[in-house]
């Protein structure tokens, strides 16, 4: 019984199958071009059809598990065959369609708006490929709704914009020393990279103010407008805003204007703008009581428009006080404008590290233009040990950016929608007395025409750029090519021209002294020597290690240029001298810097220790004892002991109060049986001697720089 049904069941599937293949292909024949979908329709139904006689058939079956997986078998093969004929349907009719030259583009039947919505989830890449696609296509990728919204910042980064993307920037670093003639040129995506030199940079802007000077198209005859009528205009200015390429100069201030208090004429705003070591030079405020009370300051730059980039503050560090504070501000906020008393842009606040280094405060990449800066300087941190009153002091400033007269012919019009959104808040015409500059050709302004006076007054920023800038371009030009040189292997030719162009800094003397070339580190110091310049405070630290950590013979060396004051003196140097077990020369160099704390610290460690007492009743009252003791303290137990035995006894004789005895109680922490100074002192006596003194231990090595030591000694 279950094998006739095996064999019923075979011939109706079989049968039915034959009918359904001989039905799809006289039906695929038959049809018309037009009757394609129809066809598919039918055939899909014919398939349904199938499908379901075969469910009824095995409803009339009894349940066998040999029958089961056999009609199973059945319903695949033939789900296989329906899906080869579709194939063969779909493949015939392609054949049709090209046959008959006739396109059905279902894409292009879609609304204008439809595809400008489908259009705008594209990227910028995608975009530009896809409008080779067809002209339709490309007519859309031009919309300006689809290139507008990539030109303004992004409304979910509020103001925390997406950090500065950097295009592409050129660094030299350590690593690249005697590497391959390219390996100085890379791309990065961060703007942060403190052990190499930072070429330049390029930034893709974001802007909410500007828009596309209107009147640009009529000026596209001129040579000078780039000429591209194929790109929109938003589309050219998203282009203009994507490749803006920043030097890394930090000199757009081209004087300060102003600043809301001063301490003393000498301490003025002025200071700020001079690059210098001079610990004496910096800008301070007025003392105040309140912890929480402003300052502000007020600088101008080099061209009326210029892009405000980046923001560097150095704050003071007063290694002449005790306790070498910092005078920081709590934080700062930027505004930028067109004159120097109405600020169009303002800052989110940035808080300030009470750290001496340089700090960076990013305005891109926001699109922020201006002719004035003014900072804002909230609250501050530090009180002056002499009067307990809080001040804010700063050592330098700087504005990176790029003027509008450096931006280059291919970016006009962006330089033109500038000068149009400077027309909003002042006349444009009074850029032209910007600078007060005898030399300005009032010639060059003729037209009463507005969109002429735009042009011609961004001819005349292009033709007035300061000296300084072009002595800037040929600076950095030297510098690639010492890099390149570097790079190469041509060592000394890098170093001639070093110092032929005057390009001497410490990021680029830190890669000269890695380089593996002995010889050339050498020739670099009597390039130096020769030339009768003073050593810069890397150079200075560089050549104090390799003399006093090759042997006794070299720190002659050392200490002959420090006589003939060709060596920068720095708190570096002094800390180093000092923990490398030199605490004279230490205090010798500690005194040069005006450093208090230290100078009496190097003096006592030395064994001066009635000259170390002298120099702090020298500065008393305005020293305090405890930095001094937490210094001490870094350096030994054995010294702070000794120091506080020796000076309890020094003040018993000058009848002079220095220490609370609670206060070292503390500081030391001292058994709770000691109670008053003279348990203290027969404490300390009992305990010092079982403590460590710092002692150095160390190897002579050969010096990188022996070849200029035996310079010096032949020299002599």
């Amino acid at each position: 019984m279950n094998h006739s049904k095996d064999l019923y069941l075979d011939d109706k599937l079989k049968t039915t199958t034959t009918t359904t293949t001989t039905t799809t292909t006289s039906t695929a024949s038959n049809h018309s071009l037009d009757d394609i979908n129809n066809n598919s329709i039918f055939i899909q139904q014919q398939h349904k059809q199938q499908l379901d006689n075969t469910s009824s058939n095995n409803n009339n079956i009894q349940s066998s598990p040999q029958l089961f997986l056999y009609t199973s078998f059945q319903k695949s093969t033939l789900l296989e065959e329906q899906q080869e004929n579709n194939s063969n349907v779909l493949y015939n009719s392609t054949n049709i369609h090209n046959d008959n030259d006739k396109d059905i583009d279902l894409i292009s039947e879609l609304p204008f708006e439809v595809l400008k919505l489908v259009f705008s989830h594209l990227c910028v890449e995608e975009l530009l490929k896809i409008s080779f696609v067809s002209k339709l296509f490309k007519d859309i990728s031009e919309d300006f709704d689809l290139w507008k919204p990539k030109c303004r910042i992004p409304s979910n980064s509020s103001s925390k914009l997406n950090k500065h993307r950097l295009e592409k920037t050129v660094y030299y670093t350590e690593s690249d020393c005697g590497g391959d003639a390219e390996s100085y040129i890379s791309n990065e995506c961060s703007n942060n990279n403190s052990n190499g030199l930072r070429m330049n940079r390029g930034v893709k802007f974001y802007t909410n103010d500007l828009s596309p000077y209107p009147e640009s198209l009529e000026l596209m005859d001129h040579s000078f407008v780039e000429k591209n009528s194929s790109m929109s205009l938003w589309k050219q200015f998203y282009f203009q805003l994507d490749s803006i390429t920043l030097s890394n100069s930090f000199d757009l201030v081209s004087s300060a204007i102003e600043s809301s208090s001063c301490d003393e004429a000498s301490q003025s705003i002025h200071n700020t703008l001079i690059e210098n070591t001079d610990d004496t030079k910096f800008w301070s405020s007025k003392g105040a009581k309140d912890i929480n009370s402003d300052e502000h300051l007020i600088y101008k730059l080099e061209q009326p428009i210029s892009i405000v980039s980046t923001i560097r503050v150095t704050v003071y560090k007063a290694y002449f006080q005790t306790g070498m504070p910092i005078y920081s501000p709590q934080f700062i906020r930027i505004s930028v404008g067109f004159s120097s008393h109405d600020m169009h842009y303002q800052s989110e606040l940035y808080p300030v590290k009470q750290i001496e280094e340089p700090q960076y405060f990013y305005i891109e990449p926001q699109l922020v233009i201006g002719g004035y800066v003014r900072v804002d300087l909230i609250g501050r941190t530090q009180t002056q040990p002499g009067d307990g009153l809080y001040y804010t002091v700063l050592k330098n400033f700087a504005v990176d950016g790029i003027p509008i007269g450096l931006l280059g012919t291919k970016k006009n019009l962006l330089a033109l929608s500038m000068i149009d959104y400077y027309s909003k808040f002042r006349d444009p015409n009074t850029m032209v007395h910007y600078n007060n500059a005898n030399s300005i050709d009032q010639s060059v302004i003729v037209s009463s025409d507005t969109k002429r006076n735009h042009l011609e007054i961004l001819l005349h920023l292009k033709s007035i750029i300061n000296e300084k800038y072009q002595r800037s371009h040929i600076k950095q030009m030297a510098l690639k090519d010492v890099l390149k040189h570097i790079a190469e292997g041509q060592y000394q030719l890098a170093i001639t021209t070093i110092f032929e162009k005057e390009l001497r800094s410490s990021k680029l003397f830190s890669l000269v002294s890695k380089i593996k070339d002995t010889e050339a580190i050498c020739f670099y110091y009597k390039q130096l020597y020769l030339s009768g310049l003073k050593f810069s405070s890397d150079e200075t630290l560089f050549l104090a290690k390799e003399a006093i950590e090759s042997g006794a013979n070299n720190i002659y060396f050392y200490a002959q240029l420090m006589e003939e004051n060709r060596l920068f003196t720095s708190d570096a140097l002094g800390d180093y001298l000092l923990f490398s077990g030199h605490p004279l020369s230490s205090a010798e160099v500690f005194n040069r810097c005006l450093i208090p704390d230290k100078l009496i610290i190097s003096l006592f460690i030395s064994g001066n220790h009635i000259e170390s007492f002298a120099v702090y009743n020298t500065f008393v009252p305005n020293i305090n004892i405890s930095p001094i003791l937490d210094l001490l303290k870094s350096y030994s137990t054995y010294q702070t002991f000794l120091f506080i035995i020796k000076y309890i006894e020094f003040s018993r004789g000058w009848n002079i109060d220095i220490f609370e005895p609670q206060s070292l109680i503390e500081f030391l922490n001292l058994p709770t049986c000691i109670q008053d100074m003279d348990q203290i002192l027969l404490y300390l006596k009992r305990e010092y001697k079982n403590q460590n003194d710092y002692t150095v231990h160390r190897q002579p090595r050969d010096s990188k720089l022996s070849q200029f030591f035996q310079y010096l000694y032949k020299s002599e």
